[in-house]
């Protein structure tokens, strides 16, 4: 089986229909890189099996709204491929268009998932109908990748693996052991997981019920140490409760309720009732206790309500006597006050008088004094009339002696009235302290006054309180006593009933701890089943988790058996293929190495040249670990038998590669033509030129198709198409004896 044909519509570079013809040994694309020729070999991949490898495993390629095979410049519609498998019967006819897919073989036309399982079938991929139809095509996309499929450097990842261990995962994923490892790790990772947590879990119930059961032993253990306190101390034992004792039980209760009518006998909780009965009581008796002491202290303070009585009607005679004598001296403080207002009025106007006359006084004064001192002739010093100056110096005398007695009279009223003044003062200030001596005490008659109104009102409403009643106070002292044989009866019978009840409760304290007793052996037989059960799950989880375990350790050294067999049974091909494509000058060897590392498999490459030996892994540059990649892939190819497919798919596998590499790539794919088909690409102009002078058809019905992607535009690339088919060389010696006759 061959490819023969494919046409790829609105799929990655292709926004246009193109057909591509495969019909040929070696079929060859060139073109620069972003062209479209990776595009052929995903449409390839996406038309088989509705995934390419290369376009998963990321988040780009995740997302639900990333349509990253389908062309951005499409016109309309959804992408299509259509391929054509050749075969020695009918052609194979498989197409995807979208989400649909239909395959025709000669006969048969289907259509959805029985077409994508029969094409399963058909290229070999055996497998169980019950299997997920996307899981069987994962797998089988995993095995062509590894087998037909060579694109960039997927398979040569082996080689730059950083771990012995992660290189023995790539061969054990080159030989289709995905499977086997998932399994192993699905055991180790989830059921281990899983089991652990099992294990776990019961553990920690086991400790729990171990918990409950020892507090559940240590609670019997406390009844039973409480029942023999019980009978030491008096009670009467008894299976169950008698009828004397819920009669006797009854009887109390009604007695209590006559008392404390909001108590209630439950027959199911005798023991609540009793100690509920018991606690109401006791607060009822420290009520009356109280009760006891306010009425006897009231007792005592009755008496002197009448005493209180008449001190109130004294005090209130002397608050009146007070309220006069204040008002008196308030009126005696305002006339005070009103003739010390009047003096200083008298005073301030006998001040304005003297005032007035020492000013005359004064220019009286003056006047002497100037005529004394310019009076020279007989004329007057003011109007200059003629006078004797005897007769003016006498006239002056006899004016100041008629002023002087004037002032001197004012002088003397002056301190008159400041006497009578200072006199009033003192008056005023005397009456105002008798006036603030009356409000005192006025005062304190209103607040004495006060105090045993208050002492009244209360021993008022402590009777009133105590006894219940209002009664005169002569008919006090009879109320209380009455009250207080009333109170100390309740009293003692509160004690009594108190005394009943404490006395009856062991019998049925008792009874309720042996029915505890009772339920805690059951409790405690069920809690020891529970732990035995939860050990014996213990034991099977554990036994699951160690079954677990060596299955694990059995999948790990199944996976290393196998991988060590396959490439055991491929060395050969592959060192074979690795001596023809000599990557390494020196190093022309390659062998294997296998190792273990808690129980995971490993797996070391040595090249060597005698007896030399080196790990290419650390040593090897990109282009000879690419080139030790192909030798691996088509050492693969060319032994694979499980697949009819006769093809070898190699996407520009040559970059980075020396001139002597390639070469010898190309001696290698020389002997493959024939045997199988060959679709490589690559973007270096001189090599697709040597690739098609190299492998120029040989032999009649050999073929080599070349397709050059010259251009990319919005519509795709543009494809030009070289067919070269055998052509006849003619024998060099017939020719020069032809041409020298």
């Amino acid at each position: 089986m061959r490819l023969k044909s494919i046409d790829i519509e609105a799929f990655r570079a292709f926004a246009r229909a193109h057909h591509f013809n495969l019909d040929a040994d070696i079929i060859l694309l060139y073109g620069r890189n972003g062209f479209g020729k990776t595009s052929v070999f995903d449409a390839i991949s996406w038309c088989l099996f509705g995934f390419s490898k290369r376009l998963s495993g990321t988040r780009d390629f995740t997302r639900a709204d990333a349509s990253f095979i389908t062309n951005a410049f499409r016109e309309a519609g959804e992408e299509r491929v259509r391929l054509v498998l050749a075969r020695p019967g009918p052609d194979i006819e498989v197409e995807r268009r979208g989400s649909r897919f239909s395959l025709f073989d000669g006969e048969t036309a289907l259509d959805g998932g029985p077409a994508e399982r029969r094409l399963l079938q058909l290229m070999g991929f055996e497998h169980d109908s019950s299997e997920s139809l996307r899981t069987l095509q994962r797998q089988a996309l995993d095995s062509f990748s590894r087998s037909f499929l060579l694109q960039q450097a997927f398979l040569s990842q082996f080689m730059t693996s950083n771990t012995p261990r992660q290189r023995f995962d790539a061969f054990s994923e080159l030989f289709s052991l995905t499977p086997v490892r998932d399994f192993y790790t699905h055991l180790s990772t989830t059921e281990h997981s899983r089991a652990s947590e099992l294990v776990e879990g019961a553990s920690r119930r086991l400790d729990i019920a171990s918990a409950e059961l020892t507090q559940l032993e240590g609670r019997l253990s406390a009844e039973r140490n409480r029942v023999e306190r019980i009978v030491s101390e008096g009670g009467r034992p008894s299976a169950h409760p008698s009828a004397d004792y819920s009669v006797r039980l009854k009887h109390l209760v009604d007695d209590v309720r006559q008392i404390l009518p909001d108590i209630t006998a439950e027959d199911t909780k005798p023991l609540d009732t009793i100690d509920r009965a018991i606690l109401r009581l006791s607060e009822f008796a420290t009520r009356l206790e109280r009760e006891l002491s306010a009425l006897h202290s009231l007792r005592e303070r009755v008496p002197l309500l009448s005493k209180w009585e008449v001190e109130q009607q004294n005090l209130a005679a002397s608050i009146a006597a007070a309220e006069s004598l204040v008002q008196e001296k308030q009126a005696q403080s305002m006339a005070a006050q009103a003739e010390v207002q009047q003096l200083l009025e008298s005073l301030r106007a006998l001040e304005d008088k003297i005032n007035v006359a020492a000013e005359a006084s004064q220019q009286l004064n003056s006047f002497v004094s100037d005529a004394i001192e310019f009076v020279a002739a007989d004329e007057c010093p003011v109007c200059l009339r003629p006078i004797e100056r005897q007769t003016l110096l006498r006239q002056l005398r006899e004016r100041l002696e008629a002023a002087d007695p004037a002032a001197q009279e004012m002088t003397a009223r002056r301190s008159s009235i400041r006497g009578r003044v200072r006199a009033a003062e003192h008056s005023l200030e005397q009456a105002r302290a008798e006036l603030r001596e009356a409000e005192e005490r006025r005062q304190a008659l209103v607040a004495e006054s006060s105090q045993l109104d208050r002492s009244v009102q209360s021993v008022r409403e402590s009777f009133r309180v105590q006894v219940g009643v209002e009664v005169p106070v002569a008919d006090s002292e009879r109320a209380i006593r009455e009250r207080l044989e009333h109170t100390e009866s309740e009293s003692v019978r509160a004690d009594d009933l108190r005394a009943a009840l404490q006395d009856l409760r062991p019998s049925f304290e008792l009874i309720e701890t042996r029915r505890r007793i009772s339920e805690l052996e059951g409790g405690c037989g069920r809690q020891g089943q529970l732990v035995s059960a939860l050990r014996e799950s213990l034991e099977d989880y554990r036994r699951v988790d160690k079954t677990l375990e060596v299955l694990v350790s059995a999948s790990r050294r199944a996976e290393r058996s196998v991988v060590e067999e396959f490439v055991e049974r491929f060395r050969e091909p592959i060192r074979n293929a690795y001596r023809w494509l000599s990557p390494h000058p020196l190093f022309t060897e390659l062998d294997f190495e296998f190792g273990e590392r808690g129980e995971a498999g490993e797996l070391y490459f040595q090249v060597s040249r005698g007896p030399t030996h080196l790990n290419p892994s650390t040593a090897f540059s990109a282009a000879q670990a690419n080139a030790l990649a192909l030798a691996v892939f088509l050492s693969l190819n060319a032994a694979q038998e499980w697949c009819p497919l006769d093809s070898a798919l190699i996407d520009d596998p040559l970059q980075n590669m020396d001139d002597v590499n390639v070469l010898s790539f190309v001696d290698m794919v020389k002997t493959l033509v024939g045997e199988r088909q060959l679709l490589l690409s690559t973007c270096v102009p001189h090599l697709h030129r040597l690739l098609v002078d190299k492998l120029r058809p040989r032999a009649e019905g050999e073929r080599l198709i070349s397709h050059r992607f010259e251009a990319l535009t919005e519509d795709g690339p543009t494809i030009e198409e070289d067919l070269i088919d055998y052509v006849p060389s003619r024998r060099a010696l017939p020719e020069l004896l032809r041409l020298s006759a």
